[in-house]
């Protein structure tokens, strides 16, 4: 986690991704049957990870269906959010290379990309060719912030002093609560889906525990 002062510190989300990726592939054998999943959408992630001005953005999501039946499917999954750039531009008087003091403008920009891997349960109750579900799940998340500050002079000349490139890592426990409806139009391959999640993400920030809901929205395809 990403300190106050910009120390980042290692929880205990990134220590357990091991595990839970051991304890994942090694359930889900023998397979019943595998179905493959793609989609894509609207996320949110407000809160202390990352930059706090990146929050909104794409995610693509990709999921395998360990376990498949008409009522439940378990499956694991993982995640890209690619969230907005957040970008500050100002000016003020700095020292100068000739040791004079100047105007000096700044041009600060910053980007979140966050990484998960989990495991899903979906409950359908009815059947037909439209089937709504409920979902529940627990996963861990990884959020990288990107950041670089250029600065130049009243001439245009790059200062060297106070230009910098940092990447910070953050790291989060996630649970999954949502729902959807899975539609496969007569003699489709693929069945179609939209799903929302409202995700619990407890994080780590200044020696202290912290919590914020991420919800995100997606359409995909099942095959």
């Amino acid at each position: 986690m990403k300190h106050a002062d910009g120390e980042v510190l290692d929880v205990t989300g990134s220590r357990l991704a091991p595990l839970l990726f051991v304890a994942i592939v090694a359930s889900a054998a023998p397979l019943d049957a595998q179905r493959l999943s793609v989609a894509a959408g609207y996320t949110h992630m407000p809160g202390r990870l990352g930059d706090p001005a990146s929050e909104r953005g794409a995610i693509v999501r990709v999921g395998v269906a360990l376990r498949s039946g008409r009522r439940f499917s378990w499956s694991v999954e993982g995640s890209v959010e690619r969230l907005n750039e957040e970008r500050r531009l100002f000016v003020q008087q700095c020292f100068l290379p000739s040791g004079a003091i100047g105007a000096c403008s700044f041009d600060s920009r910053s980007r979140d990309t966050g990484w998960s891997l989990g495991t899903t349960l979906r409950v359908a109750p009815w059947d037909g060719a439209v089937r709504p579900y409920a979902l529940v799940g627990l996963g861990l998340l990884r959020v990288r912030e990107h950041s670089r500050t250029l600065a130049v002079d009243d001439q245009g000349n790059t200062l060297e002093n106070f230009t910098s490139v940092g990447m910070y890592n953050d790291d989060a426990l996630q649970g999954h609560l949502g729902v959807g409806l899975t539609s496969r139009p007569a003699r489709w391959p693929v069945a179609l889906f939209a799903e929302g999640r409202a995700t619990y993400l407890m994080y780590s920030y200044s020696g202290g525990l912290y919590a914020d809901w991420n919800p995100t929205a997606v359409l995909g395809v099942r095959w």
